[in-house]
């Protein structure tokens, strides 16, 4: 495993990081009793903003960033806008939110789709530049656990964990990307495909048959259903 070597810079950043957590939490309970569920909201969709800025320079910086997880900042946007809008908005809005709030979670839907179908083309134009092999070790496999409410059983969701060295340096790689089944067995030995500018990003052989078919039709499927309830909601509300 690569032991990673944390700077003063580090402490300071996740100090921060915390004390504006801990902040925040305690600005949820604050605003809420003192003025109301509405303004709560904008506090915590600040929460999801703030952590899509972070995700965001991550991804910049490390030139592999991935377009899906975009949704913290637009619903943390979202958020931010709905609850200033039914705190200082008109009586009638605050009287009957609903459609308000239904356009909103449309939009949210709609733009996670729209995310997913980019993710696809803004995949294909990196990778164009992954031209330099190396031998990787699988060191980890993360998983999420996804519970099965039908059968009372508890699947996972995978995701292999990547190590190699190029120009003498250590790397540690892994695509974020959790999958049902396990396409890495830990300890083997694998080809990578990497950008000599910037090793982080990376593909695995085979990597773009499997996730272009699920991120294509997802992203449609979430932009057709919730352009269909819209007009549905404009045309029959």
């Amino acid at each position: 495993m690569i032991e990673h070597e944390y700077t003063a810079l580090d402490f300071v950043k996740g100090g921060l990081f915390f004390l504006w957590f801990l902040g925040s939490i305690v600005a949820l309970f604050v605003v809420l009793i003192k003025f109301g569920p509405w303004l709560t909201i904008s506090v915590f969709g600040q929460i999801f903003f703030v952590v899509g800025l972070m995700v965001l320079y991550s991804g910049i910086k490390n030139h592999n960033f991935s377009a899906p997880f975009l949704i913290f900042l637009y619903l943390g946007l979202a958020a931010i806008i709905s609850g200033l809008v039914l705190q200082f908005g008109s009586e009638s809005l605050k009287e009957s939110p609903g459609e308000f709030l239904a356009y909103i979670g449309l939009s949210v839907f709609f733009f996670f789709g729209a995310s997913l179908i980019t993710s696809y083309f803004v995949r294909t134009s990196r990778e164009k530049n992954c031209t330099e092999l190396v031998r990787a070790y699988c060191i980890d496999i993360r998983r999420r656990r996804r519970n099965d409410e039908h059968h009372y059983k508890q699947h996972y969701h995978f995701c292999p964990v990547f190590a190699f060295n190029y120009k003498n340096k250590p790397y540690e790689v892994c695509t974020n990307l959790y999958t049902a089944y396990i396409n890495a067995e830990l300890g083997k030995e694998y080809n990578l495909y990497i950008n000599p500018e910037y090793p982080h990003c990376f593909k695995e052989e085979g990597e773009s048959g499997r996730q272009t078919g699920v991120e294509i039709v997802l992203g449609i499927f979430f932009m057709c259903i919730s352009t269909l309830v819209f007009f549905l909601m404009l045309f029959l509300g």
